[in-house]
């Protein structure tokens, strides 16, 4: 499978659900509990990697190497929020507790930084990479990058350098990551495990098949739940609600 047809979701601060779908051309919303809110939502786009602010949508293009943003009821904000892309194909996307938005680029193997108004901080924040998949920013600005050619989740520091290129090894496809907050990493493995494994930020393996899944996996995303963990599937996407005494360690 080309790992670039993957698809992903993210939720909002009430729990909705928004799906982007690139087979489909389009972008769909759903409830907390799964039904339908609108689908399509949004229509007209070659959707990849989406995150949430909490008040609008970014939404990698990978058809026109721009990243755009839209509202939560699917309005269009921006076409070209972040524009000059398209040689890289940019695959996911993700928010830093400041608001500086990270793409990674399969085809170039690099991330870009940019600001929460769109100026580009340093289009090659990270380089070296080959085929830059899954992404996730820690609390202190670190960056973990699913590094597919290497099978394995590389670690950037704050500041782009490297912390660690192999800091997760054995990972087929490294599809998705995801943070807890509590010093967990897990890795969505589209290859040859089809599971989710998790490790500590530092590489540690806890559990490298913490979940088997009934497929492959495209996404994950992570969220606090008080209440317990529970495992919500949304086709082959996997939404992870830890409680929050669930620490690493």
């Amino acid at each position: 499978m080309d790992p670039r047809v993957a698809v992903d979701f993210t939720l909002d601060n009430a729990g909705n659900v928004y799906v982007s779908q690139p087979m489909g051309l389009c972008v769909s919303s759903y409830s907390p509990s799964g039904t339908v809110i609108n689908s399509p939502l949004i229509y007209g786009l070659s959707p990849r990697g989406i995150v949430c602010d909490g008040s609008k949508l970014y939404i990698a293009n990978e058809a026109l190497g721009v990243v755009s943003t839209y509202s939560l009821t699917g309005a269009l904000l921006n076409p070209s929020f972040i524009a000059g892309l398209a040689s890289g194909g940019p695959l996911r996307l993700a928010l830093d507790n400041t608001g500086n938005l990270y793409v990674s680029a399969f085809l170039t193997g690099q991330v870009g930084k940019y600001t929460t108004t769109g100026q580009t901080i340093n289009a090659s924040f990270i380089t070296g990479l080959q085929g830059a998949m899954g992404l996730a920013v820690d609390e202190s600005g670190n960056v973990y990058v699913g590094n597919a050619g290497f099978h394995s989740v590389s670690k950037f520091a704050a500041d782009g350098s490297l912390i660690n290129l192999n800091l997760v090894t054995g990972i087929g496809i490294p599809i998705d990551v995801g943070l807890d907050g509590y010093g967990g990493l897990y890795v969505a493995d589209n290859g040859n495990s089809s599971s989710i494994g998790k490790y500590t930020t530092s590489g540690e393996v806890i559990n490298a098949n913490f979940i088997t899944t009934a497929g492959s996996p495209l996404a994950l995303v992570i969220v606090p739940e008080p209440s317990g963990i529970a495992l919500t599937f949304v086709g082959a996407f996997l939404l992870i609600r830890l409680r929050s005494s669930l620490r690493v360690g």
